[in-house]
């Protein structure tokens, strides 16, 4: 119902989407999955996204000083964890030349986070030469807002160095389908978690963790235009920041973050990591450990001396195959 509305549906992809878990510039059927994607969002025949390899795009709405413009990253098709690449030489000249355009408002989407540094979870800061490149490229475009998803929860992020000379937001939306409860761990679980410990310190606010959506309203005003950064859950409006335009113009003093989140105690923080890490681990121990077992028990019921009832087949399929062979040459 939504889809045929009229209103315009634009998208790129994260893994899942992509193919696989982690998905990367070396996994299979790129080329086909991007064409059963750009279906799914009824992208045009004639578009550039399907005359070029990866999903990257950028669109304007608006006109004058009311433009908006949106650009949507591809973090997949030439993600190259190695070397710490996510976007890959063709999207990064890209990337330049549009931020060369000139819009009252940028906003850049990218499946993962941007600004986050919580543990445990697929984002730039993780990819250390990529992030320094992508915020030295936002440097040169002021009214910059980022736009990510991925970790099944909602939160507002923001980072003020002094050097970019303007405070950088990122809205992270995730997800309409999922929560963070996952089969080993329980919601309630991984929403105390969430809210106790895994904090991000460029989180601002608070967090969401049921399903939810993310929203930008733009309230233009000749003395002022301002947006409103929300993320809505089942009950309506949860999380909300307004934000001046022109604090996010570029100065030599600029605007500070706004911070009103408690932050666990420094001594508290790395040790709830490093008991996470273990309790993640355990079940990897135990089910390798299992394998491994499995592996000495086949082992001790079939000696390397021994053929193996799967040896006894290949060799009886071979000792008839030469008989057969033989039958075939004396006809």
């Amino acid at each position: 119902e939504f889809r045929n509305s009229g209103v315009k549906i634009v998208g790129t992809w994260d893994d899942h989407d992509y193919g696989e878990n982690g998905g990367n510039k070396e996994s299979d059927n790129k080329l086909q999955t991007q064409h059963v994607f750009l279906n799914f969002v009824d992208e045009p025949p004639d578009s550039m996204r399907r005359q070029r390899e990866g999903i990257y795009v950028s669109y304007y709405f608006g006109t004058g000083n009311k433009t908006v413009k949106l650009i949507l990253l591809d973090t997949r098709t030439f993600f190259d964890p190695i070397n710490e690449d996510i976007l890959g030489n063709e999207q990064w000249k890209w990337l330049k030349v549009q931020l060369e355009e000139d819009a009252a408002l940028t906003l850049i989407g990218s499946s993962i986070q941007v600004l986050s540094d919580t543990p445990f979870i697929d984002r730039w800061r993780f990819y250390k030469k990529s992030f320094d490149k992508l915020i030295w490229l936002i440097r040169s475009r002021p009214r910059v807002v980022l736009l990510s998803g991925d970790v099944h929860f909602g939160e507002i992020s923001c980072l003020d160095e002094s050097w970019i000379g303007y405070p950088i937001f990122d809205i992270t939306s995730s997800g309409l389908t999922h929560t963070c409860e996952t089969i080993l761990i329980p919601f309630s679980v991984c929403s105390w978690s969430l809210k106790t410990y895994f904090i991000s310190k460029y989180r601002i606010g608070d967090i969401h963790v049921n399903r939810n959506f993310g929203l930008i309203r733009f309230e233009w005003n000749d003395q002022g235009s301002e947006i409103l950064l929300e993320i809505h859950g089942i009950d309506g409006l949860s999380l909300q920041q307004r934000i001046k335009l022109s604090d996010l113009d570029s100065r030599k003093t600029p605007k500070k973050c706004p911070t009103n989140v408690v932050r666990p105690t420094n001594y508290i923080k790395p040790a709830v990591y490093v008991i996470s890490t273990c309790l993640i681990s355990i079940p990897l121990i135990i089910f390798i450990q299992i394998v491994r077992s499995i592996n000495e028990i086949f082992k001790r019921m079939f000696p390397p001396g021994e053929p193996t009832p799967t040896d006894n087949f290949i060799i009886i399929a071979a000792d008839n195959y030469h008989g057969l062979e033989s039958r075939l040459k004396a006809e």
